[in-house]
């Protein structure tokens, strides 16, 4: 995967120091999220300068490489996420290092991502991929959970409690281990698992969203809490549910 896309630039003279180098509009954006991006996690605390860095670096340098889709929010979890990845086969001492080979493996994935498998078209203008993905979720959610599609049909909650999922990949407020295991699967079977984890979740939690009384109540339980709920009460089943759907979907992809 790093080697392909690495193959395809350099030979019209884009390199990542080249576009790092450039001088990028969406810098103010990007610096503004930056500590926005896994705030309360040990390893992006403002202490580890590095590791903020290694993100804002990557996210300038693909700003200047898609100018279509620039940056946009939720990205920069994405590229946070893979940093955190990565640095997982590095030495503790690493951690404190701006390597520029490291900042460079993770852009060459990040284009991977963004250009081989699509997912830069959820962040386009119109976000058509967006648009695509919430309709498939809100067809699953209308036929396997008819009660919540009318509640989430007559309070307007999709795609306002939903899209972040999509936006970020699943990462955002989702612990780390949790984000690299939707991570390894996305990179393996593609866009769809995160359909059906959403389902699986929403599933899963299906009695605690229809006891909520209002949705001052369902909506930040959506946006911001699903993922950790489902963790936290349904671990086991959740666990099971996504082996099984690694299994479904790694056979269907051989």
């Amino acid at each position: 995967m790093l080697k392909n896309s690495k193959k395809k630039m350099p030979k019209k003279g884009i390199t990542y120091k080249s576009l790092l180098q450039m001088k990028c509009d969406e810098s103010y954006r990007i610096h503004k999220d930056i500590p926005r991006t896994f705030p309360n996690h040990e390893f992006f605390m403002e202490n580890r300068k590095d590791r903020l860095q290694h993100l804002e670096n990557v996210l300038h340098a693909y700003a200047n490489f898609d100018r279509e889709v620039g940056y946009t929010q939720g990205m920069n979890f994405l590229v946070g996420t893979l940093i955190y990845y990565m640095h997982l086969e590095r030495t503790e001492k690493d951690y404190y290092i701006l390597d520029p080979d490291f900042e460079s493996d993770v852009f060459w994935i990040l284009v991977h991502v963004m250009q081989e498998k699509g997912w830069r078209d959820v962040y386009k203008d119109n976000t058509p991929k967006l648009v695509e993905l919430l309709a498939k979720l809100e067809d699953g959610i209308k036929r396997d959970l008819p009660k919540l599609y009318q509640l989430f049909d007559e309070n307007a909650l999709i795609p306002a409690c939903l899209s972040q999922y999509f936006l970020t990949l699943m990462f955002y407020n989702s612990p780390l281990r949790f984000a690299k295991r939707v991570l390894d699967m996305f990179l393996l079977v593609g866009e769809n698992v995160i359909v059906d984890l959403l389902l699986k979740m929403l599933s899963l939690c299906e009695e605690d969203i229809l006891a909520k009384q209002n949705v001052e109540e369902l909506y930040p339980f959506l946006r911001s809490k699903l993922v950790e709920f489902t963790l936290e009460k349904h671990e086991n089943e959740f666990t099971n549910l996504v082996n099984e759907q690694v299994i479904t979907s790694i056979t269907e992809y051989i």
